[in-house]
This record gives structure tokens, C-alpha cells and sequence, in this order.
């Protein structure tokens, strides 16, 4: 007979990239509106890329698109947002892979922008990332303790 230390050992000499981030994955695609209004949250309210870059910095709006109603009043801010109707930022989406997944925005002025601002508006910040990680932590823990005592 085996003990269960031994048992939980070979458990834990088993558990692979591919179980952990099929664990993950799970847990993501319950957040995935949450991983959404993460990245639509450092577009409005900090103007920021997902390497943490604010888009003015280096994109600001033209003078013509300054000028357009919906970034004056819908947008009551210095910082480049990406905002105006709402549009670009309502049509974002999640794909998911094995051990990945990507923001996108289903919105027709979506290419035209990642070529402007670059393919960082799509994505978290290292910030995003650590919240996101701090809403299923439990879970994932709770799964791995369950991959090892079963």
C-alpha cells in the first residue's frame, strides 16, 4: 500500500504545464468580463497601453478628433482614450488558447487604431494582471489541492 504522502508526492511530480494552465484557463473564462473591463478601465481612466504607456504619449489625438463632441463630453479628460461612442471598447472580446489568451475588439475602426496606437491598447498592464490573478488565486489553489488528493 501506498502512503499518501508518496501519493501526493508522485501527484505532485504529474502536475505538468499542461494541467496548470488548463486550471488556468478555466478560472480565466469565468472572468472574462472582468479581464474586458480591465482593459477598457486603462484606456478610459488612465490612458494607458498594456505596457503601461500612456497613448498620448507617443499618439495624441489630432486636432480634428480634439474637436469631435464625444471626447469633450463623454471623455472629460487629457489623456487619450480611445473613447468617443463607445463602440471600439463595447466590441471587445476574449479568445482563449491552451495557454494564452488575447483581447480583440470586433469593432470596424479596430484595425485602423491598433495600426495608429499600436497593438498594446489590447491587453493588460502588469497592474491588471496581478488584480486579475488576486480574483481566482483561491480557486486555482483549491483545484490544485483537489488534483493532489484525488
Amino acid at each position: 500500500m501506498i502512503s499518501p504522502f508518496k501519493k501526493i508526492a508522485r501527484r505532485i511530480e504529474t502536475f505538468d504545464r499542461v494541467q496548470r494552465d488548463r486550471i488556468i484557463i478555466k478560472h480565466l473564462k469565468e472572468l472574462e468580463a472582468d479581464i474586458i473591463d480591465l482593459n477598457t478601465e486603462q484606456l478610459r481612466e488612465r490612458g494607458e497601453t498594456s505596457d503601461g504607456v500612456k497613448i498620448k504619449s507617443y499618439q495624441p489625438y489630432s486636432p480634428n478628433t480634439s474637436k469631435f463632441p464625444g471626447n469633450q463630453s463623454k471623455t472629460p479628460t487629457a489623456n487619450v482614450t480611445l473613447y468617443a461612442e463607445g463602440d471600439f471598447q463595447g466590441a471587445f472580446e476574449v479568445r482563449f488558447g491552451n495557454d494564452w489568451f488575447a483581447i480583440f475588439s470586433n469593432d470596424d475602426k479596430a484595425p485602423a487604431l491598433e495600426r495608429k496606437y499600436g497593438k498594446e491598447i489590447f491587453g493588460l498592464t502588469e497592474e491588471s494582471k496581478r488584480y486579475l490573478l488576486s480574483l481566482f488565486k483561491d480557486d486555482f489553489v483549491t483545484d490544485f489541492r483537489d488534483y493532489l488528493l484525488r
